[in-house]
């Protein structure tokens, strides 16, 4: 998700992005018992998907300090690059491959 974090600064990063995240699961089986009934359920309804709750502090609701100034930049950013009432996100990615020399 950020590719431009050198690998040093991801502990920071981490600590930084971690109040705005929802819990991490704990390994691949807790993993694959919330992946798997999914995609069971996603072929009868496609549009279903998982919401997962996040921290308390990551909640921004009306009244929460810099609830108002948050709102501002999204409708800003909304007005500035929306087109028929969506926002789309446009990139490139490149894929490397190779063998490593020894």
């Amino acid at each position: 998700m950020f590719p431009m974090v050198p690998y040093y600064n991801l502990p920071a990063l981490h600590a930084e992005l971690k109040v705005d995240m929802p819990r991490p699961y704990r390994g691949l089986w807790e993993t694959y018992r919330e992946i798997i009934p999914t995609l069971i359920r996603q072929t009868k309804e496609p549009t279903y998907f998982v919401r997962r709750e996040l921290p308390a502090g990551a909640k921004s609701l009306p009244g929460d300090p810099g609830y108002e100034l948050l709102i501002e930049g999204l409708r800003a950013v909304f007005d500035t690059y929306e087109r028929d009432g969506q926002v789309s996100m446009e990139y490139d990615t490149q894929l490397y491959f190779g063998h490593l020399l020894s």
